[in-house]
């Protein structure tokens, strides 16, 4: 099968994973693409031999989905018009700017009944399945505690100079805790299987002049009480990914490019891979193309994510504690 993309928006710092993916996949093919920004829409237009559109509507009529790469301002859009066409979504993380445009947008999806998926790439790593498959079969006892820290130096480094939208609120609506922090909300709500109820945050700025927060800490309760902590921002040295989840039988943990697992009748050390940004978009094309069964993110989840940081964002800014109370979305 042939699947035939729209792309909608090319801003997005992932915009070069994502092209990536469809040159090398024989399974997928650009048929239109569009971009507010004529010179952006052309260079990347050029490099996927696509028909350039003049409107978002005119690139996804021959489409049978659609991967949105827009500023995070130019979801809410984009994701109703593709939606109401009956288009399968790809949309970059976070879903939306606030808590209600991402209702507005789950509502839209699921009454279109169309497939919807999300950059959430730490679902892709194999060690962090295997620690989901052990927290799910009992291997490590009655959960203690959580941490999760993904982070890396994009600040630092000056990886925004040229998504200058990503460090302006109106059109990223999050800073740094966020656009990091979404994916260990996600990882520790689908590994451990709960939903975070409650939490506070210490969210700011680190570099001379910065627009925007680049990085923050988050103490979060989840619904049967276990505490976890989501450390995530641009402004450490390197890029870092850490899970670790302590039971009273056992504990299980990424951390330095390894797995470690210390629990009853499971004793295992072995590398862990990196997180890769191509691979929610290589999930999406297997999903749609009927080479993997393993269920895409959920629309839903994906406003829950935006209601739990736009909490977490309220609860920093007041200094207090706030019960969220999310129900786990399936």
């Amino acid at each position: 099968m042939l699947l035939k993309l729209a792309i909608l928006g090319c801003a997005h710092i992932h915009m070069s994973d994502a092209a990536e993916v469809i040159e090398a996949d024989p399974r997928a093919r650009v048929t239109g693409l569009w971009d507010h920004d004529a010179a952006r829409a052309q260079h990347w237009a050029r490099r996927l031999a696509a028909p350039r559109a003049a409107r978002p509507e005119e690139a996804f009529a021959d489409a049978d989905a659609v991967i949105v790469m827009s500023e995070t301002v130019r979801h809410p859009a984009l994701v109703s018009a593709a939606s109401a066409a009956g288009k399968d979504l790809f949309v970059e993380k976070p879903l939306g700017r606030t808590a209600a445009e991402a209702a507005e947008m789950r509502a839209a999806i699921e009454r279109a009944g169309v497939r919807f998926h999300t950059g959430y790439l730490l679902r892709d790593v194999d060690a962090h399945r295997r620690i989901r498959e052990l927290i799910a079969a009992g291997s490590l006892g009655t959960l203690v505690r959580a941490r999760g820290r993904f982070a890396h130096p994009g600040a630092l480094a000056g990886w925004f100079d040229d998504f200058p939208w990503t460090v302006d609120r109106e059109a990223a609506g999050f800073g740094g805790f966020a656009d990091e922090g979404v994916h260990v909300i996600d990882l520790l709500t689908w590994a451990l299987g709960r939903s975070i109820v409650a939490g506070t945050a210490e969210i700011g700025r680190v570099t001379a002049g910065a627009k925007i927060d680049e990085r923050g800490e988050a103490l979060v309760r989840l619904e049967d009480g276990t505490p976890a902590t989501i450390a995530a921002g641009w402004t450490e040295p390197a890029l870092t990914a850490e899970l670790c989840v302590t039971g009273t039988q056992g504990e299980a943990r990424v951390f330095a490019g390894e797995l470690i697992v210390e629990a009853p009748g499971c004793e295992l050390r072995e590398p862990a891979s990196a997180p890769d940004s191509r691979q929610p978009i290589s999930h999406f094309i297997a999903a749609l193309t009927g080479e993997s069964t393993r269920p895409l993110v959920t629309a839903r989840e994906a406003e829950t994510h935006c209601q739990i940081l736009e909490g977490l964002y309220r609860a920093a800014a007041e200094g207090v504690w706030l019960r969220l109370e999310h129900p786990l979305a399936s």
